[in-house]
């Protein structure tokens, strides 16, 4: 394997895990999700957020409807929806770093490699359903 070759891949694993650190740290997302919940916000949150899909000019919502939307299992949805994200997420990346680690030790028809196969091809099974 050439110098420049490895070094790419040392870099890849580097940045990757980075990326698997902040990932980790992401799991603070869900408590926000909780935090909007206890305070109240939720409704508001939805109605000024821009990641929402709402036309502008065109939503008028009444005090009845905003009291009436529930919080609490939109809040727990949430919170479970981008755990499970974030954990997909970083299980993803762990196997990536482990086939590219093999790759850079030259195992490249390792048993772990086929593990780490088996267990994206799951993920991206899963994504395209």
């Amino acid at each position: 394997m050439s110098k420049w070759l490895s070094a790419g891949l040392n870099a890849i694993m580097i940045f990757g895990n980075i990326a698997v650190f902040f990932m980790y740290l992401c799991f603070i997302v869900p408590f926000y999700y909780l935090y909007e919940a206890i305070s109240g916000r939720i409704v508001n949150s939805i109605l000024t957020g821009d990641d929402f899909l709402l036309t502008p000019g065109r939503h008028v919502i009444s005090a009845a409807v905003m009291q009436s939307f529930p919080s609490w299992p939109y809040a727990i949805l949430m919170a479970i929806g981008v755990a499970i994200n974030v954990w997909a997420g970083i299980k993803f990346l762990r196997a990536l770093l482990e086939i590219l680690e093999n790759i850079d030790q030259q195992h490249y028809f390792s048993t772990e490699n086929v593990g780490s196969l088996k267990t994206r091809e799951r993920k991206i099974s899963c994504v395209n359903a």
